[in-house]
């Protein structure tokens, strides 16, 4: 599959996927995660609802690409923090 893998949207999808691993989210979490690649940056532009849906927590973290699992961990964790009792952990 690595002949016809592409790069950057492997990259994206490990930085999205992360995030949402790190947040314990599922189908029922209101998360949404965009990441996109310009040139050899990685930017992952994140939100998270709080558990009764009445405030938006966002966060964006730049990176190199090659750095996307970590950048999804981080931004995972931000979340995470910015949210803190108002979101818990599935």
């Amino acid at each position: 599959l690595k002949k016809i893998n592409d790069k950057e949207t492997y990259l994206c999808a490990l930085a999205e996927r992360t995030m949402l691993k790190t947040i314990g989210g599922n189908c029922q979490t209101a998360v949404g995660g965009l990441a996109s690649i310009n040139g050899n940056e990685l930017s992952l532009l994140t939100e998270l609802y709080s558990d009764n849906g009445d405030e938006c927590f966002s966060y964006e973290i730049k990176g190199e690409g090659s750095n996307a699992l970590n950048i999804g961990k981080i931004a995972g964790e931000k979340l995470l923090n910015l949210a803190g009792s108002k979101f818990k952990k599935k």
